[in-house]
């Protein structure tokens, strides 16, 4: 006799913001045969319809809040200007959601550590979205690192670089909504990879540098 094949549960998924990476997030997560887009959140009309034309969007909010409300969704992705990280994510969790936030998590100490507070209040799962720890080459060094093949890590450098310079499309050029420059919208990739690699390790101290150049050249996106 043969076997039923067992249904995988699909985790149902909403979007607070329809900009440029939540539709890189709405791309892969499609292909996904244990996930389901349920919803999409913006305060721009014209980006709700372009998600709804290309992923089939029936729920569309221009307020957040109110998608939040939908029992139809285990799961938020926050991908809004760096500087609206916070209140969404925390509106979220206090919803029942689990959430995968971009980076930068937040814009100060204190805003991350209200966030933290909230997901373990709510008992929900707090994910940010630092890619980079899943590569085949961070796993790698991982490995290697836990084997102790490079001795005890007491020392990391940091390099990231965009030689386009600060990209020239959506909030990038505003200070207001994005912020602290490419150390927080970039920067943060190399330091949190390096942290994770280490073991995550309480640091002692830390320094570093940034500059910044607005790109002339047309920035291209998925």
């Amino acid at each position: 006799m043969a076997k039923t094949k067992k249904k995988t549960k699909k985790t149902r998924v909403g979007f607070i913001g329809a900009g440029g990476i939540s539709r890189t997030h709405m791309g892969y997560l499609a292909d996904m045969e244990d996930v389901e887009l349920v919803a999409v959140a913006d305060i721009s009309e014209t980006a709700l319809e372009q998600c709804s034309e290309t992923y089939g969007f029936s729920n569309c909010f221009t307020d957040y809040k109110k998608m939040l409300k939908m029992k139809e969704i285990d799961a938020v992705t926050v991908g809004t200007p760096n500087g609206m990280h916070h209140q969404p994510t925390i509106d979220a969790l206090k919803a029942g959601k689990d959430v995968m936030v971009e980076k930068p998590m937040a814009m100060t100490a204190e805003e991350a550590a209200e966030m933290i507070k909230a997901a373990r209040k709510a008992k929900q799962m707090l994910v940010i979205g630092f890619q980079h720890r899943f590569s085949a080459e961070a796993q790698m060094l991982k490995r290697s690192i836990d084997q102790g093949e490079f001795g005890h890590i007491i020392y990391a450098r940091c390099l990231a670089l965009r030689r386009r310079g600060i990209p020239n499309w959506g909030v990038f050029g505003r200070k207001d909504l994005q912020g602290g420059g490419p150390l927080i919208d970039i920067g943060v990739h190399m330091i949190e990879a390096a942290h994770y690699l280490m073991g995550s390790p309480q640091p002692v101290s830390a320094f570093g540098s940034a500059y910044t150049y607005m790109g002339n050249k047309p920035s291209k996106t998925a």
